[in-house]
């Protein structure tokens, strides 16, 4: 929530209430007795799941190679939690 607060990047807001969907579709389905989900389902998810990971991609490629959490250059100091 803080990404999208902070940076107005709406790729954040959409992954929260994507993964909210997969929830409430979890919930659901368990309710219904099913043990897992069906494989569309898990197709669509996956797919939406991977688009919104390329926008954040594409509107942060300076976060993407060469970060703090490999080993290599500084800290960020305008870095988010997710």
């Amino acid at each position: 929530m803080a990404v999208e607060e902070n940076t107005h990047q709406t790729w954040a807001r959409a992954l929260i209430a994507h993964l909210q969907t997969i929830k409430k579709a979890v919930v659901a389905a368990i309710a219904a007795g099913y043990t897992a989900l069906k494989p569309e389902e898990l197709t669509v998810f996956a797919a939406t799941y991977d688009g919104l990971v390329r926008q954040r991609l594409e509107e942060n490629p300076q976060q993407v190679a060469g970060g703090p959490r490999n080993g290599v250059g500084e800290a960020n100091e305008n870095a988010w939690n997710l």
